[in-house]
């Protein structure tokens, strides 16, 4: 069954368990520990502490990619723009594994109006994602990644996209 409604895909936001500040502060605090608890000496025991540097990079894996619970896919319909959500139904913990992301439902709308210019659009569009991510539970404390729409969006032909009868000849 496709979830997906009529337009064009833009691009995908991804959600993630945390910040990647966070996460590496995490598995650092972690590395920190589990050296103490083994007694190592960081002047004397280098190649050691390499070990287990890398066994927590293997157990905790890079950030990006890694820690994506969930993606906010982003539409053009004619004169609107739609996100919907994919989320994870695993239990969000700092070293998921194994996720499987399904399809939650549209997580906003709004319309454009022919006379907004792109930058309008994209200001109204991360108050319109911001907005519901708050008021979304499963998303509360999560972090959006928004390098694609703050990177993008502003370039984008939105009226081109939205609606042929926008079109300037």
């Amino acid at each position: 069954m496709n979830m997906r409604g009529p337009g064009r895909k833009i691009f995908d936001l991804p959600v993630y368990r945390s910040t990647a500040d966070k996460y590496y502060s995490e598995r650092e605090h972690e590395e920190n520990k589990l050296v103490q608890s083994i007694g190592l000496d960081p002047a004397r025991h280098k190649e050691q502490i390499l070990g287990v540097s890398q066994s927590l990079f293997e157990r905790w894996r890079p950030w990006a990619y890694n820690e994506a619970v969930g993606w906010i896919e982003i539409r053009a319909e004619p004169s609107r723009i739609v996100g919907s959500l994919y989320f994870t139904a695993s239990r969000i913990t700092r070293t998921t594994r194994a996720k499987r992301v399904f399809w939650q439902g549209k997580l906003f709308e709004f319309h454009v109006f022919p006379d907004e210019t792109p930058v309008d659009i994209c200001q109204n569009l991360k108050r319109v994602i911001l907005e519901n991510v708050a008021a979304t539970g499963s998303l509360r404390g999560r972090y959006i990644d928004f390098e694609a729409l703050d990177s993008l969006c502003p370039h984008i032909d939105w009226c081109s996209l939205l609606s042929h009868q926008y079109r300037t000849p």
